[in-house]
């Protein structure tokens, strides 16, 4: 966590920080505490899908279900500002506990249906919550603060999670209560869904507009055939919901402004990039730590 020097004159920070270097360790102790804690909790019999692969890349869920190790791990200043958004996630969580009762980090599963599993950040009264920190033009754009093509709303992937929840037989909710808070300026919006209610900036040209139920089948059944494709040795095409798929090259780590977004924070881009873009034949090593491209797509 060093900054970089622009001025010759002046009194500049150390070249090798104390601070920095103790916050570094701390927050890598911290990211494999957390890892080996959520690697336990899953047992002996986990699932093979994660919520939070709702609305993902087909390449980068199956990347992930088979534990392809990351060509670009996060850094200390983005595991500060992950920090940063868990202690917003906190205080947002205890507040609603006191003030409606709510349950948190819910277990659901919905297995044998969908073999995803997952943790609601908290239940109330039929209601899933979902809490999520955003960067002031996120946030912005998802109340109307900044003028869209769709209008203001919650994500879909955001509402897809919780869908998922509210429909698992642990939960069975009739409702989600999104929970947007800005980190840049501590100001929260919030919005409560029926499951079949309308979704009007969701909804595509000329077509009705789908609800949280819609999108939680259509998304399970695009897992299901990521899962599906995995099970046939076949490495999913490079597609990004809502976008389509990624010809060409797909953006660089920290690109900004590129289309589609997603590639541009995908840990497996550097990889990603020397394949085809499309479906192929893979294999891994015995370790099972590296994706082999064969020539000829499916």
């Amino acid at each position: 966590m060093t900054i970089a020097k622009l001025h010759t004159k002046g009194l500049p920070p150390l070249s090798e920080p104390l601070a920095g270097a103790a916050i570094e360790a701390r927050l890598e102790a911290d990211r494999l505490s957390k890892t080996a804690e959520h690697e336990a909790h899953r047992g002996d019999d986990p699932a093979r899908l994660a919520a939070s692969d709702a609305g993902g890349c087909a390449r980068k869920v199956a990347l992930g279900r088979l534990r392809v190790p990351k060509d670009i791990t996060y850094d200390a200043a983005a595991l500060m500002t992950f920090r940063a958004g868990d202690f917003y996630h906190q205080i947002t969580q205890e507040a609603m506990v006191q003030a409606l009762d709510m349950r948190c980090e819910v277990d659901f599963d919905l297995r044998p249906k969908l073999s995803l599993w997952g943790k609601a950040d908290g239940v109330y009264d039929g209601r899933v919550v979902e809490i999520k920190s955003q960067s002031g033009y996120g946030f912005d754009l998802a109340t109307g603060g900044k003028r869209s093509d769709d209008g203001p709303g919650p994500k879909s992937d955001h509402l897809v999670q919780a869908g998922f929840a509210a429909v698992s037989p642990q939960i069975q909710a009739d409702a989600v209560h999104v929970v947007y808070i800005n980190k840049d300026r501590g100001v929260c919006a919030e919005w409560i869904i029926g499951l079949d209610d309308p979704l009007p900036h969701l909804a595509p040209k000329d077509a009705e507009p789908p609800t949280i139920r819609s999108l939680v089948n259509a998304e399970a059944k695009r897992l299901a055939l990521i899962l599906h494709y995995l099970d046939q040795d076949v490495m999913p095409a490079r597609l990004v919901p809502g976008y389509g798929l990624v010809e060409g090259d797909p953006p660089e780590p920290g690109q900004r402004g590129a289309k589609p977004w997603n590639c541009a924070y995908c840990p497996w881009q550097p990889s990603c990039k020397g394949w085809s873009p499309n479906q192929f034949p893979f294999s891994l090593t015995a370790e099972k730590a590296v994706v082999v491209a064969e020539a000829t797509p499916v």
